[in-house]
Parts: structure tokens; C-alpha cells; sequence
């Protein structure tokens, strides 16, 4: 893990997310989010591997924003233990991304195997932490989403440090557009479990 904490963001200033009333709506609001963390990953490894420590920390900071309205989506459903430990979770695989960039940067091989392994490990942790608060989620289908998402993020992180740029911003790419569906299967066991909070249906168009 990084030696020197993240930035986190004020909770006072996070948006409060409010909670879906429909099991497709629920979906849109976990994928987007999902979504929005893989790009702003890859915004905030960008100046890790730069140099440009100023730069980090705000990205770090608003990163940490959309870390906290992940967090609140669960504890609006879990509570605020479920949260806690969400947050966590969250936070340690954003940080082992941040050491294993520094870790290249040094040609650290040792340190970036650890933090590999660890980036494994947070994806079962996750898996065993959601499938324990809702049952509905088959077991090992969170790890398999998030172990695609943390390989494609070091491949990018690699990219970025052997000025790989094309390479970089096409996995980039890749890695959102899968993001965008890792909340579905989430979304569809938590309305299962949740049958009174969500409704079936499509999601809002807002017209």
C-alpha cells in the first residue's frame, strides 16, 4: 500500500446521490458511476506518472468524490457499517494503483507483484463483502468483473509509463466501456433482494 495517504474529499462537499426508485434506474446509476471512476482513474494515475504532484492530489481528491457516492449508494441499502467497509475496500485498490505507478517510475518489480497481488485480492475481498450483504449476487461474478477492470487498468498504467500513449487511451477506452456494465448484475440481485424499493421497469429518459 502507498506510504502517504490519498487525498480524500470533504463528505460535506460530495453530492448526495439520491437512491432510484426503479431496478433499471438503479442500474444507470451504478453503471455511470462505475463508469466515471475508470475515467477519472486513469486522470488521476496520469500525473502520478507525470511528476506532477499538485495535479495528483486534486485528481486523487475528486476521484475520492466519486469514491464516497459509491459508498453512500451502499449505505443507503446496507447501512453505514456496510459503508465504512465499502469505502475501504475502495480506497486500498485506488492506493495499490498509485504505489504500483510510483513502483514503475522506480523499476520496483517486487513492489508492483505485490500491489498485482493485492489488486486480486481487494477484487475477491469486494466479491466476499457484496455476495455477504446480499445473497442474491452469485458468488465469484463481482471478482470476475472487477479482476477484468483491475487488469485493464495496470495494462494502462504500463502503457502510460512506456509512453504508449495510443495503446494507453484505447485500453482507457475499453476499460470504461466495461465499467459501464459492471453494475447491472449488482443492480438486478439488489432489486431481487429489494423487491418493495425497486420497481420494475425502464429507466428515466428525463423527457
Amino acid at each position: 500500500m502507498s506510504s502517504a495517504p490519498l487525498p480524500t474529499a470533504q463528505p460535506a462537499l460530495v453530492p448526495t446521490v439520491q437512491m432510484p426508485q426503479s431496478e433499471a434506474d438503479l442500474r444507470v446509476l451504478l453503471d455511470t458511476l462505475l463508469q466515471e471512476h475508470t475515467y477519472l482513474a486513469g486522470i488521476a494515475i496520469a500525473p502520478v506518472i507525470g511528476g506532477d504532484q499538485a495535479q495528483a492530489q486534486a485528481a486523487a481528491t475528486v476521484l475520492d468524490e466519486n469514491t464516497q457516492q459509491l459508498g453512500g449508494v451502499i449505505g443507503q441499502l446496507y447501512g453505514p457499517q456496510a459503508q465504512q467497509t465499502f469505502l475501504t475496500l475502495w480506497r486500498r485498490h485506488i492506493a495499490d494503483y498509485v504505489e504500483y505507478a510510483q513502483a514503475g517510475l522506480n523499476s520496483d518489480a517486487a513492489t508492483q507483484a505485490h500491489d498485482r497481488q493485492d489488486l486480486l485480492q481487494f477484487a475477491q475481498d469486494t466479491d466476499t463483502f457484496l455476495t455477504g450483504v446480499n445473497p442474491d449476487i452469485q458468488s465469484g461474478s463481482i471478482a470476475e468483473g472487477l479482476t477484468m477492470h483491475v487488469q485493464g487498468t495496470l495494462q494502462v498504467i504500463d502503457a502510460l509509463e512506456a509512453k504508449d500513449y495510443l495503446t494507453a487511451f484505447n485500453l482507457a477506452k475499453e476499460g470504461a466501456g466495461m465499467s459501464a456494465g459492471l453494475g447491472d448484475p449488482l443492480a438486478s440481485a439488489i432489486a431481487q433482494q429489494m423487491p418493495d424499493q425497486f420497481s420494475a421497469g425502464t429507466a428515466a429518459t428525463g423527457e
